[in-house]
């Protein structure tokens, strides 16, 4: 206990951190391919061998030369030798170095796919709680560096593997100059300790993620309109270049970094300057040779290279430590919805409906529940709207009605069942879904709408039927490559489209799905009125035979549906058909007239609902 006591805490936590790193990475080069693993290990091993049998050979070589000098009649045999160790030792460093790098690479390439094939089967594994989770706490921040970090300490395992070879072969070769030099690489570890012992250890600058924000700001295409039109560009960039003088200035090298760094190399010329004079003194008296002493030297220049190397390591082991530790949280999660194949298949029929019994959510990061007691029931072919302010929880309730989160209490029924007895992949399949935040795939427009149900790809007369329904067929068309027209900004060759037509592509996947539930949220926010008029003008022709969710603010849309449940604060506090909710003159009759009221302002009538489509209940 006193021994450990002697030792400060920040340099227990150091070590402590230092070996998982070691742990980890030794761990997964292992992993990513044992023969390699062991390969570099022996590579390793010769190569600190290769560097003491160079000392020698400055030994042997000088000697010789020596030799050849004091008996000419010896010089030929003598510059023979030489000539054959010197060529021989660079003949054989040439071919270890390409061995070396031969080695190398191919240990990286398995480790990086080894990294990448652990991230896509993770990611491909977790659910939506776990992927938002992780979003949230930031465990992938750096990951796409996190691949040459972690390749980089397997390299310093080898280089740790090379540098203790090293270090007992230099003790060997200490043995046969004396114990002063015994005292100089005594003397350079006690140099190192101490300034392992009293360094601070770096922390991460907090200000870079505000500073790649405002960078981001000012160059990405997004934000651009806004802020220029805003005036912002000005303020914005007076602010990042103060952060970035700031954070530069952190890192300029002060007075008292070149004092302690000069405490701590000091010592070193000290220390061969002392191991010079007392050597000098051997090779005077001829007690050591010339070759020896020269050695003797090497040695000591050899174990401060060594020093130094060991110091870079450590500090790249402290700079991957948080990618690391992120990385394995992110690796450790667990999905809470698995895909049981022996659970049994959702049934075809989904009579007498989809029913919710007083379910509640709450965030895994949040304290407040989401959705509170929400009871209800989806029945087959029937069309349901989900009305309520910004954060009332219909989007919540969309995410449970697709199983992408199980409710924390209450449960969801279907056939007189709890939906966690069926096997989710079967029950999500009956679902065609376009989401608030729908996706921008970065393909041709066939593959944005086939990738709603990939195994139909190839069927062209379904996805144009999806594309005709959506109201996009006829823009397709006038593409210059129709439907494989490639799409987005990612490459070179991509068409980018408006809000409006992605909006459309993402309509059309939900139509080209075959399913039995059709689920739109906010399918309409960024289309020009005609186009939304002409969607929600057919309506009823697009989701006939298909129970339908709709969510979304706009009135004239959601007076179609058979039943509206009105949210507020999680919870429903109404339900009925329009005219219903109308006479009540609750909440919906409130939001409904305010929406009116900006038509009506304007000298205007609202919107029309739809010709000769009769208001549900009447």
């Amino acid at each position: 206990m006193m021994a450990t006591g002697l030792i400060p805490r920040s340099f227990r936590d150091n070590l402590d951190e230092w070996l998982y790193v070691l742990r980890w990475t030794t761990a997964k080069s292992r992993e990513a391919s044992p023969a390699l693993f062991v390969a570099r290990a022996v590579f390793s091993v010769v190569h600190g061998l290769f560097v003491i049998l160079r000392c020698l050979a400055i030994w042997w070589g000088v000697d010789w030369l020596m030799a050849a000098i004091e008996e000419p009649e010896l010089s030929q045999q003598m510059l023979t030798r030489l000539a054959l160790l010197a060529g021989g030792l660079m003949a054989a460093e040439a071919v270890g170095r390409q061995i070396a790098y031969w080695l190398g690479s191919r240990a990286r390439f398995h480790l990086e796919l080894l990294l990448q094939r652990e991230f896509i089967a993770k990611s491909a594994e977790l659910d939506l709680v776990e992927i938002e989770a992780a979003g949230e706490r930031d465990l992938l921040t750096n990951r796409h560096a996190l691949r040459h970090t972690v390749c980089g300490v397997m390299d310093s395992i080898y280089s740790f593997i090379f540098f203790g070879v090293q270090a007992v072969g230099l003790i060997v070769l200490c043995t046969l100059i004396g114990w002063p030099i015994f005292a100089a690489a005594g003397a350079l570890l006690v140099v190192q300790i101490v300034g392992w012992l009293t360094r601070s250890k770096e922390s991460r600058d907090q200000d870079w993620t505000p500073l790649n924000y405002l960078e981001y700001l000012l160059s990405d295409q997004r934000p651009a309109k806004e802020i220029r039109l805003f005036g912002l560009v000005p303020y914005l960039r007076a602010m990042a270049e103060e952060l970035a003088e700031r954070c530069g200035r952190r890192h300029l090298f002060t007075v008292g970094w070149a004092a302690r760094n000069l405490a701590f190399y000091l010592p070193f010329p000290a220390i061969a300057l002392g191991l010079g004079y007392w050597l000098v003194e051997q090779v005077t008296a001829r007690e050591i040779s010339l070759g020896l002493a020269l050695m003797a030297l090497v040695v000591v220049f050899i174990a401060q290279k060594a020093v130094s190397g060991l110091s870079k390591m450590v500090w790249a082991w402290e700079l991957s430590l948080e990618g690391i530790q992120g990385y394995q949280a992110f690796l450790d999660l667990q999905p809470q919805i698995r895909p049981e194949p022996d659970l049994p298949a959702v049934p075809a029929d989904l009579a007498p409906g989809i029913v919710f019994e007083n379910v509640s959510l709450t965030y895994p990061t949040s304290d407040q529940p989401a959705i509170e007691g929400v009871s209800l029931t989806l029945r087959p072919g029937e069309r349901i709207a989900l009305v309520g302010e910004n954060g009332s929880g219909k989007t919540t309730f969309v995410k449970l009605l697709t199983r992408l989160y199980d409710p924390t209490e209450g449960r969801i029924r279907l056939g007189g069942r709890d939906l966690r007895e069926y096997n989710v992949e079967t029950y999500r399949r009956r679902f065609g879904v376009i989401f608030q935040d729908y996706m921008h795939y970065e393909g041709t427009v066939a593959e944005n709408i086939g990738y709603a149900q990939y195994e139909r790809l190839d069927d062209s007369d379904g996805i144009e039927a999806a594309a005709e329904k959506a109201g996009l067929h006829e823009f397709i068309e006038t593409l210059d490559e129709g439907y494989q027209t490639r799409v987005g900004s990612w490459y070179q060759s991509g068409t980018e489209l408006s809000g409006g037509q992605w909006q459309r592509i993402a309509l059309a996947r939900a139509f080209f799905r075959q399913s039995d539930i059709l689920v739109l949220d906010e399918p309409t926010s960024v289309l020009d009125a005609r186009a939304e008029y002409g969607i929600f003008r057919r309506f009823l022709e697009l989701t006939a035979g298909r129970t339908t969710v709709l969510v979304s603010h706009r009135f004239s849309t959601v007076r179609m549906a058979d039943t509206i449940y009105v949210f507020q604060q999680g919870r429903i506090i109404e339900r009925g058909s329009h005219g219903e909710l109308m006479a009540r003159d609750g909440l919906y009759a409130e939001l409904f007239n305010m929406q009116a009221e900006g038509f009506l302002l304007d000298g205007h009538s609202p919107p029309p609902v739809s010709a000769g489509a009769p208001e549900p209940g009447s």
